[in-house]
């Protein structure tokens, strides 16, 4: 009892093994590849040390590799038969129901919420959201409440990536700039004006947009995305349709 037994060559196991009185359990070293597969199509592996970015693995990673930097103590599962799918499934009710699932050789990626059904799809690098992930009604993606800010002398000041303009008086306005607490390059944001009010954005150094202004009615949007300095026009509804 307490032996310790060394294995030095490969151990087959005709019949099931189980583990049923370990108080550790299975342990496998750093480093130490879990191989699934008669050629070990399907690796698991603690990763103790950091891997560079584009950086093959042996049995885990091959090839001229494509990946990302991950930490030390990382968990990488790798499959390395050509173009071989990942499928992860869980069970409700006594049904299998898929949520999440890459084919490799169409380069599609889906996320599944509920019985079956595709609330991200990712298409050969494009990505469609479905209505599970959008607010009722609105076509908007979840964002929540947007940040009420009211417009002061043409600008807009603000820390969210949605906002409902109001004017500074009356029913319209004119927003002629946009400062943003904390905004980084390729940061977005929707803005819509309040439900009686219509919002003239205008093009100045700050904003440039596909016209020289965009008037945005109530039911309306636009959407911005800072590039460098400048906050530049990526979508435009002029108001509810």
């Amino acid at each position: 009892m307490g032996e310790v037994r060394r294995f030095y060559q490969p151990v087959s196991f005709e019949g099931g093994v189980v583990f049923s009185t370990s108080q550790s359990g299975i342990v496998f070293g750093d480093n130490v590849k879990l191989q699934l597969g008669t050629d070990g199509d399907i690796a698991l592996v603690e990763r103790a040390s950091v891997l560079n970015a584009n950086t093959a693995l042996a049995g885990v990673i091959v090839g001229t590799p494509v990946t990302p930097a991950v930490a030390a103590n990382s968990l990488i599962i790798g499959d390395i038969t050509a173009d071989g799918d990942m499928l992860f499934v869980t069970q409700t009710g006594g049904n299998s129901h898929a949520f999440l699932w890459y084919d490799a050789s169409a380069d599609i990626l889906r996320l599944y919420s509920g019985a079956g059904l595709e609330t991200i799809k990712c298409d050969n690098r494009t990505t469609t959201i479905t209505g599970s992930l959008l607010q009722a009604g609105t076509g908007r993606l979840g964002w929540g409440a947007p940040e009420q800010v009211t417009i002061a002398s043409g600008v807009a000041t603000c820390t969210n990536h949605f906002v409902q303009l109001t004017s500074e008086s009356g029913t319209t306005d004119t927003l002629d700039s946009i400062t943003f607490s904390g905004a980084a390059a390729g940061d977005m944001i929707r803005f819509i004006p309040k439900a009686t009010d219509t919002i003239t954005f205008d093009n100045s150094a700050t904003m440039l947009l596909g016209a020289g202004t965009r008037a945005v009615a109530p039911g309306g949007y636009i959407d911005l995305q800072l590039l460098g300095t400048t906050w530049q026009e990526r979508g435009f509804l002029t108001a509810a349709t």
